[in-house]
């Protein structure tokens, strides 16, 4: 079995931070989008196929230099295909039964149980469900009581809401559904092809637990703090401080709080609720941090107060700073008075 990662999109709603990275390497409680994707396969497929477009450089030096356990291969794409497309283009290494995941969805759907589902129903794919209260903004499903699927209608007017179980980005397929998708040109598998081979059996399966596509900076912040507080009440999260950081006695933690590896946090700071630091990452004294996300060997000086924003790696922040919501940096900025009058006009 086989799992293809589609991370061919060029994420520009989360611009700056993907001015210089991919946004399958954009950390998700310090770990990249892909490998918390990577890591719900473990032990099930023989190989990862990476889709991919944007940031293929990127990627292959992350991948050489962070072995996952499993052989990953990247397949490039000249031009953005679209979901059907980009399944089509890596088919000549599709030999088997495959998984499919949309790059920016992060879940806590239990991906045996998913294919013990779809092996169990023996249809052409099974597509992974997910209830909202709002559906405008998704394509939505209607499934039988055997959960055969029966209707799907993309991003459905108010009037037209039928179901309020939408697609979570997540398929197991079949290899004979290729020989249903275009080639050559980019294909929506969600418009094109999944409505037109309903008579060949595709089923849904509802998960409960965490869904976020983390497309958009609010999203992204909200997709911390959600399975931040998911991993707390589940006991999945162990440790919330890194091995080497340093945080002085004066310093106040308001949980709920992770801070990477190799980090330093001066005197008569205080954190929470709801930060996240990355790997060495510098706080000076006095600062006020709260809903934040701060990417890698990131400084901040002293008494800096930030409430809702997303500071990218390598940024320096100078003292004295008010850092107002939802501030989002790229990676390497120095942010001062200046920078701030800015990003503010």
């Amino acid at each position: 079995m086989q799992a293809l990662i589609l991370v061919g999109g060029f994420a520009t709603r989360l611009r700056p931070l993907t001015d210089n990275r991919p946004k399958a390497l954009l950390p998700i409680l310090n770990k990249p989008m892909i490998v918390h994707l990577i890591d719900k396969v473990q032990g099930l497929v023989d190989e990862v196929i990476l889709a991919v477009n944007y940031g293929k450089e990127q990627l292959e030096q992350y991948f050489n230099e962070h072995d996952q356990g499993i052989p990953v291969i990247l397949h490039p794409e000249t031009e953005p295909l679209g979901t059907g497309g980009a399944i089509k283009n890596a088919e000549k290494l599709i030999n088997d039964t495959f998984i499919v995941f949309n790059g920016d969805v992060i879940t806590s759907l239990d991906v045996s149980e998913f294919i013990r589902f779809h092996r169990n129903k023996s249809g052409m794919g099974a597509l992974a469900l997910w209830e909202v209260a709002d559906p405008t903004r998704f394509g939505i499903i209607s499934i039988d009581p055997n959960n055969r699927i029966t209707r799907f209608l993309e991003k459905p007017k108010p009037e037209e809401i039928f179901s309020h179980l939408i697609n979570a980005g997540t398929y197991c397929l079949e290899p004979d559904i290729l020989d249903h998708i275009p080639g050559g040109r980019k294909v929506s598998i969600e418009r094109e092809v999944f409505p037109k081979v309903l008579d060949r059996r595709l089923y849904g399966q509802e998960f409960k637990g965490y869904w976020f596509d983390a497309g958009t900076p609010e999203i992204y912040l909200e997709t911390h703090w959600k399975m931040l507080d998911y991993q707390l009440e589940s006991n999945e999260l162990t440790e919330n401080i890194g091995q080497n950081t340093m945080i002085e006695p004066t310093v106040k933690l308001v949980p709920p709080v992770l801070i990477g590896k190799g980090c330093v946090v001066d005197e008569n700071s205080t954190l929470g609720p709801y930060v996240c630091l990355g790997d060495n990452v510098r706080i000076g004294a006095g600062c006020k941090l709260s809903d934040t996300v701060i990417h890698d060997r990131t400084q901040i000086q002293d008494n800096v107060t930030c409430d809702g924003a997303i500071l990218g790696m390598d940024n320096t922040v100078t003292a004295g700073l008010v850092l107002q919501q939802g501030l989002i940096t790229g990676d390497g900025y120095t942010i001062d008075e200046e920078f701030l009058k800015l990003t503010s006009s």
